[in-house]
C-alpha cells in the first residue's frame, strides 16, 4: 500500500512473496463457477498458461484488462479456446450498459464457457 504525506508517496520495500500458479490452484477442484482475476498487467499470461484446464473446469472467467495488447490477447486466447464473449469493455472507455452510461478506467471482459 502507498503511503501519502503532503509532499511526498512512501512506497513499501519490495519484498518477495510465495506464488501459486492458476493452474494449480484449479487442478485439485471438480469445477469452478466463477473466476475473477485481476492481476495488473499479467492476465493473458497467466490465462494463457492454463487455457486447457480452464475449458476442462471453469464455467464463466470475468477479468479486469489493463492495457489494448492484453485486452487484444484476451480475445484471441478465449477466441481459440471456442468461449462466448459476454462483456467486452475496452479500458479508459465509456460505454451503455443495462444499468446505464459506465465509464471504465480498467477494461473489463466475461467469457462463458459453452462446454459447461
Amino acid at each position: 500500500d502507498l503511503v501519502t504525506g503532503e509532499d511526498h508517496v512512501y512506497e513499501p520495500e519490495p519484498r518477495r512473496v510465495r506464488t501459486v500458479s492458476l493452474d494449480t490452484l484449479v487442478r485439485p477442484l471438480p469445477h469452478v463457477d466463477l473466476l475473477h482475476l485481476d492481476v495488473q498487467g499479467e492476465e493473458a499470461r497467466v490465462l494463457g498458461a492454463c487455457g486447457p484446464e480452464l475449458t476442462r473446469k471453469v464455467r464463466t472467467v470475468y477479468i479486469e484488462t489493463h492495457g489494448t495488447e492484453i485486452e487484444d490477447s484476451l480475445r484471441r486466447l478465449f477466441t481459440d479456446l471456442g468461449w462466448t464473449p459476454v462483456y467486452d469493455f475496452r479500458q479508459q472507455s465509456r460505454n451503455p450498459t443495462e444499468y446505464g452510461e459506465i465509464d471504465f478506467v480498467g477494461g473489463i471482459q466475461t467469457w462463458k464457457n459453452p462446454r459447461l
